[in-house]
């Protein structure tokens, strides 16, 4: 993923360093996204807690609270780079992201595997810009019920902003397993990852 390959970037670059990231939230509870984003960078750095401080505020957290079983899960740091006499976040990093959970919809149909891909390109403010989804199933009925619920989690998910516009395409899998009275369903083939189509167009990487 670019969020790792960024992070392994600020590890081998002397121009990188990395700034600890903490959620702040007067509330005890995980299915909800803290309320502030806060960052401890490295003393030593002219202008890199400011920045930090400055691309954090940018963010607009989201105030859904989550389905029973899901929680918003933040990142642990935050890579910069220099950049002339400042610094700026790398691209492709996310900052929160949610459990997806299968859908029971899904289920009902039948299908245990969801292979999935989409397009981020972030906003000024972190958020997703209408991502493009597209889900693969071992029953094709399903996979309408997948993407788009895919498509709604999405909306809770923030990257660090970046100073110019890009996308990324990811995958991700989540798998289910159906039991009924007569015992667990047999397993099926999980869809070939390869047909998932690359949904950042040309130009925007």
């Amino acid at each position: 993923m670019i969020w790792l390959a960024a992070l392994a970037l600020a590890a081998q670059d002397p121009q990188s360093v990395e700034c600890g990231l903490r959620g702040v939230s007067e509330r005890d509870d995980p299915r909800r996204a803290p309320e502030q984003i806060t960052a401890q960078c490295p003393e030593g750095h002219d202008g890199l807690q400011a920045e930090a401080d400055r691309v954090l505020a940018q963010i607009d957290l989201p105030s859904r609270r989550l389905a029973r079983f899901s929680s918003y899960n933040l990142a642990d740091r935050l890579a910069f780079q220099r950049d002339g006499a400042g610094w700026q976040a790398l691209p492709g990093q996310w900052l929160l992201k949610t459990d997806i959970l299968f859908p029971m919809r899904a289920a009902e149909h039948g299908a245990t595997h969801m292979v999935c891909t989409f397009a981020a390109r972030p906003t000024s403010n972190g958020a997703l810009n209408d991502p493009d989804v597209a889900c693969l199933s071992d029953v094709d009925r399903a996979e309408r019920t997948l993407s788009h619920a895919l498509h709604q989690e999405l909306q809770n998910w923030r990257l660090a902003p970046a100073p110019y516009e890009y996308c990324m395409n990811e995958q991700l899998y989540v798998g289910a397993q159906i039991f009924s009275p007569s015992g667990a369903q047999p397993a099926t083939q999980m869809p070939d990852p390869a047909r998932l189509p690359v949904l950042c167009r040309e130009g925007e990487d």
